[in-house]
Order: C-alpha cells, then structure tokens, then sequence
C-alpha cells in the first residue's frame, strides 16, 4: 500500500504531526503538500501501530504550521543528480605523466629518458623499465649530452657542478672521466688520456701564467713547478709526474742571478822574499 498522510496537528517541539496509512516513510526523508511546497523533514515516526503518527523537524523556510493542518501530504520525490554535471572520473589521479614532465624535481643526474617511449629511467636501468617497451639505454641522453646527462660547453669542458681538478674530457666522444682513469670509461671507447688536456692545460686541467707559474688555487706551501715542462707537482714529489725531471734543489740551479763571489785573499800574490 501506498503511502498517504495528513497533517493532524503541531507538536510541542514546533513541529507537525502527520497520521498516515501505508509504509512508514525513512527518517530524513522529505514530506510535502500533495502537489505543493515541502513541509520537512521526517524526525521520527511514534504512536501505536494502528494509529501511527510522523514527527515532522525541523520545517521547511517559511512554513506557518497552524496552516498546514488537515493538508494532505506526499512523499517529496528524490532529485534525480544531472549525469551531464558531474565531474568526468581520472583514472590517473594521484599519478605523474613523466612524460610529459622529464625535467621534473625528482629527475636526478644520470637519470635518463626512453626516446621510444618518454619514460622516465633511473641511473642503473640498462634498457626502459616500462612494460613492452625495453629500449636499451642511449649512449647520448638528450641533445648534446654524455650518458650521465651532463652537457658539455662550448669550450670541450663540461658544466657539471661536480667537475674537480684532474678530471678530463675525451678528446674522441667527449665523455667526462675522472682524474684516476688512464683511459676513457666509456664502453667502446677507450681512448687513451692525453699528455695535456684542453689548450694550454696540464694532465690535471690546471692553465699556466704568463711567468711560468700557475693560476690555481690549490697551490699549497711545498709545490712546485717542474723547469721543464711547467707542470704542477705536489711537495711530496722528488720526481715530475709528467716528465720525470728530479725536484730542484733551492740554491742549486733555481735561482737565475749570480753566485756570490768569494772576497779576495790579501795574501794572494805573496812571494818569499830571497835571502841574499
């Protein structure tokens, strides 16, 4: 049986009383004049079962409940949410498109992405690590680039932050090789490290002045400059690193003025005199 409800009377809470026959409406749902403005809200349902009444509180805006005794009453029919409002699900939400964002603040130095597929690879990834692609890892990552993404500049160097004293650049791929390799580490390479490295560069990338001796900062108490091929030695050394020319001694062939001279003996020249 359907429901059907009329408005008995007003409670003491200044609600309505509604009796009705039928099924008992849900708490909270809304109650109206038949074919009119809603009354409110279903806040219990009381009374005995064969006389049961609905508590209606609170009232709808502007209700006058003295009014709406003996009115009939419905159930307000839900509002049906328009679909074409409702906002489209993401599937992705919550994921990056590494893709479309390769130079994100997660992208770290030697990490590198798949040309085929624009995913993004850690450091260690030998080939793509997206299902089904497996793009092996490209010797060049980016334009202009060596496999650790470090760019070079227009001068043969690189500007990587990391670039220290000594470290030096391949002269047949360009790669940047640490200040310990005798060869280039790059696979397939293997390109010897130059005797100088650059123009007017030593083993360890340090530029010479004009007066022989060197700009760099590191120079430290005890070191010294080799006289033959002006290379930059630790104090340590007794032998040039590059040349194999021995440490000068100081006051032994270093110094480019003259000896000192020995003072004339008064007694040079002396001869006995002969006795007659």
């Amino acid at each position: 049986m359907s429901f059907e409800g009329r408005v008995s009377r007003e409670s003491h809470e200044g609600g309505l009383l509604v009796s009705f026959e039928g099924k008992a409406p849900r708490l909270g749902a809304k109650l109206r004049i038949v074919g009119g403005k809603p009354l409110g809200k279903v806040e219990t349902v009381l009374g005995p079962a064969d006389e049961p009444l609905i508590h209606l509180l609170p009232l709808a805006n502007g209700i006058d409940g003295s009014k709406a005794i003996d009115s009939p009453v419905e159930i307000a029919p839900r509002h049906s949410r328009d679909s074409s409002k409702r906002r489209p699900m993401n599937t992705h939400r919550g994921k990056k498109d590494w893709s479309k964002n390769s130079g994100n603040s997660r992208m770290k130095s030697g990490d590198w992405v798949c040309p085929k597929c624009k995913n993004h690879n850690f450091a260690n990834k030998k080939v793509c690590n997206r299902t089904g692609c497996e793009q092996p890892k490209p010797k060049v990552v980016g334009r202009g680039r060596d496999s650790r993404g470090f760019r070079p500049s227009k001068s043969g160097g690189f500007r990587d932050s990391n670039k220290k004293p000594g470290d030096w650049i391949c002269p047949k791929c360009k790669n940047h090789n640490f200040a310990n390799k005798k060869v280039c580490n790059r696979t397939g390479c293997e390109q010897p490290k130059p005797k100088v490295v650059g123009r007017g560069r030593d083993s360890r990338g340090f530029r010479p002045s004009k007066s022989d001796g060197f700009r760099d900062s590191n120079m430290k108490p005890g070191d010294w400059n080799c006289p033959k091929c002006k290379n930059h030695n630790f104090a340590k050394r007794e032998v040039c690193n590059r040349c194999d020319t021995r440490k000068p001694v100081e006051g032994k062939g270093s110094r480019k003025t003259k000896g000192r001279q020995r003072r004339p003996n008064p007694r040079d020249g002396w001869k006995p005199r002969r006795r007659g």
